[in-house]
């Protein structure tokens, strides 16, 4: 379990060379920088260039994204063959320095990607208001006029416009013997258009009437007929989608940058990174003075790095004191190594305590299995986790997925304990009971009985690793009585009541122990366990409160007393381990056997048969290793980090090391 143990140092170098010392601290990938603190020493100047290049950068990510969805949008499905998108990819610093050279030329293309995306963006609002014009326009192709034609006179007016179909059967039904007022109108696609002409001096009351009966006038000044404008309208449609498709293509061309791209967008997040570094420096007249965090056993190599830049430099390293936040760098095996990102979605490990990564991963993974128990399961789980995690362009979903390939080789491990394949029994023997067998209940409760243990297990190391916590922090009395007690009283309590458990839910006999052996072990520890319990208990109450004053000393002990009902309900809450695996096991088994029954049937039955074992199998997968995912971080997160875990850490983010696209290799 390991957190690495960080040195504090200070460097002192001159402002003119600063540049350079912190391209060598990036280069390391070793140095966290903090806020200064030293006091009546002014601090660095908010940095100008800042700005600039986070508009940079800014712009770069814009483009990258444009071109990229303007190259898969142009190509199609060759974008996948030969069209080679650079999603991450690993570089070098000195790749970061050669793409300067090219920056003007990159800002070229970012420049014409803009001025694309400016033409594609006017073409679509050109669009769209042609399209609203025609829907404006359209009511009105009947018409063989032109629309100015529409006008008034010296002595009529003319109303050109849309109404409801209730409104012009009361209209007609209003003027229908009005001689000075002529009414035509038309159905266009459901639309009542109408033009009515009246003689001066009854138009103001015909335009009332025509405001009351839902009437919308049209006021058209164009030359042309409906017809013609509209024609006009679809041709500039068509024009901008040719002109689209151009600046498509053009765009599109330019995804052979997007390799350098990327790499000019990494440079300007580099060159923000040390600016805002240089904010928290304190400064003297020709001077800087940086403050960071370094691993332990990169000091040497710290130091050598820079001095290679510059000796006209000042280093100080220091033991990092009780009051300082000091970030967190894991290390761990390549394989355990993947449980970082189950502990770090809840929080990472703070610098003080000890590593949780490696007890994560082995009882994530054995949840995972006992919850799944099924060697198909399993094998897909390796398949589909690999590939997806192969093809993934994600961090998190490389990592989410890997950690459901790795958990697949505990569920083909149990699966073949249990004898299940897609949940049917392929092998001659089985090692663990079948708990969907109804009618032996003892095979039930030995498998409850047995995930339930294992949750005990996993709070006793919860136990043992906030003892370790106390430990380092100096309080030895502290963690023999607060955790290691618990795990006493749990050694105890297994001692003294498997035999009862045994006996009540009739598991010996059904289960068959051979001469009744194990029962037979655990008769003379029932009171060894029972003086442990008792022991360790009363420990645990007389010292809870050692720390309080007068009364709460014993309040405080009564109240660890009654934190057993916690604990035992913490217990409790792995049942779910077995709920989870008996559910799957018990659809897998339901679904076999309506496909057997189809599939002994024949002819179509096959057919069916088939189908439902894909479906019924793919439906319990799916939502097994989501069950699988959420419980199993559920228990991680409360039942067992409840026990020790702090958390609240910072993570270890050293200058130089927040890249959107390259792995920094060298």
């Amino acid at each position: 379990m390991a957190i690495i143990s960080m040195q504090k140092m200070r460097l002192v170098g001159l402002k003119y060379e600063r540049a350079d010392i912190l391209d060598a601290l990036s280069k390391t990938g070793l140095v966290q920088i903090t806020e200064g603190s030293i006091e009546n020493i002014s601090r660095a100047e908010k940095c100008v260039d800042k700005q600039v290049l986070t508009e940079k950068y800014q712009k770069t990510v814009k483009s990258i994204d444009f071109i990229e969805e303007s190259a898969k949008a142009y190509y199609g499905k060759k974008s996948k063959e030969e069209v080679k998108f650079f999603a991450h990819f690993d570089a070098t610093y000195q790749d970061l320095k050669t793409v300067k050279d090219k920056e003007e030329q990159l800002l070229s293309v970012i420049s014409a990607s803009e001025n694309a995306q400016q033409i594609l963006q006017e073409n679509k609002n050109l669009r769209i208001k042609c399209n609203n014009a025609i829907l404006q326009y359209q009511p009105y192709t009947q018409l063989k006029e032109k629309l100015n034609s529409y006008k008034d006179t010296k002595t009529t007016k003319v109303f050109l416009g849309t109404i409801t179909q209730d409104g012009l059967t009361q209209l007609n039904e209003l003027y229908k013997d009005n001689e000075l007022i002529n009414i035509s109108s038309y159905v266009n696609n459901g639309t009542n258009v109408i033009v009515a002409v009246c003689f001066n001096g009854l138009d103001e009351q015909f335009a009332k009437s025509l405001q009351t009966l839902g009437f919308a006038r049209a006021d058209f000044d164009d030359d042309r007929t409906a017809k013609d404008v509209i024609k006009d309208y679809k041709e500039s449609i068509t024009e901008s989608v040719k002109q689209d498709k151009k600046v498509l293509k053009s765009v599109a061309e330019l995804y052979k940058n997007d390799r350098d791209l990327k790499l000019l967008c990494d440079y300007y997040k580099v060159e923000i990174e040390k600016l805002d570094a240089t904010e928290r420096f304190n400064c003297t007249g020709e001077t800087f003075i940086l403050d960071a965090f370094v691993p332990v056993d990169s000091v040497e190599y710290v130091q050598k790095t820079v001095k290679n830049v510059t000796n006209t430099v000042f280093f100080e390293f220091t033991e990092p004191k009780e009051d300082d936040v000091v970030p967190t760098l894991t290390k761990n095996g390549r394989i355990s190594k993947n449980a970082e990102f189950v502990t770090n979605m809840y929080s990472v490990p703070n610098y003080r305590e000890v590593d949780p990564n490696k007890s994560v991963f082995f009882f994530f993974m054995l949840f995972m299995g006992i919850i799944m128990a099924d060697m198909g399961y399993g094998l897909l789980m390796v398949i589909l986790g690999a590939v997806i995690s192969a093809k993934s362009s994600s961090k998190g979903s490389k990592d989410l997925f890997r950690i459901i390939a790795i958990a697949g080789i505990p569920t083909i491990i149990i699966g073949f304990l249990f004898n299940s394949l897609f949940g049917f029994a392929v092998l001659p023997f089985r090692v663990l009971p079948d708990p969907t067998e109804t009618s032996n209940k003892a095979n039930i409760m030995i498998m409850l009985l047995a995930c339930l243990g294992v949750g005990i297990v996993q709070i006793c190391v919860g136990y043992t690793l906030r003892a370790i916590n106390q430990f380092r922090q100096g309080d030895i009395f502290g963690g023999i009585v607060d955790s290691l007690m618990w795990d006493v009283f749990f050694v105890g309590f297994l001692m003294a009541t498997f035999n009862f458990f045994m006996d009540y839910f009739n598991i010996v006999k059904s289960a068959d122990f051979s001469n009744n052996s194990v029962t037979a072990f655990f008769i003379p520890l029932t009171n060894i366990g029972l003086y442990l319990i008792i022991g360790s208990l009363a420990v645990i109450v007389l010292t809870a409160g050692r720390k309080e004053k007068f009364f709460g000393k014993f309040t405080k002990g009564f109240g660890a007393l009654y934190g057993l009902i916690s604990i035992f309900s913490d217990i409790l809450s792995y049942a779910r381990l077995f709920g989870l695996m008996l559910s799957s096991m018990i659809i897998s088994v339901q679904f076999n056997a309506m496909a057997t029954g189809m599939l002994q049937g024949g002819g179509a039955g096959v057919i069916l048969g088939v189908i439902v074992i894909l479906i019924g199998h793919s439906f319990n997968f799916a939502m097994g290793i989501l069950g699988a995912y959420i419980h199993d971080s559920r228990l991680q997160y409360i039942e067992y980090f409840g026990k020790f875990y702090t958390g609240e850490g910072e993570m270890f983010t050293p200058i130089g090391s927040k890249f959107d696209y390259i792995n920094i290799k060298g």
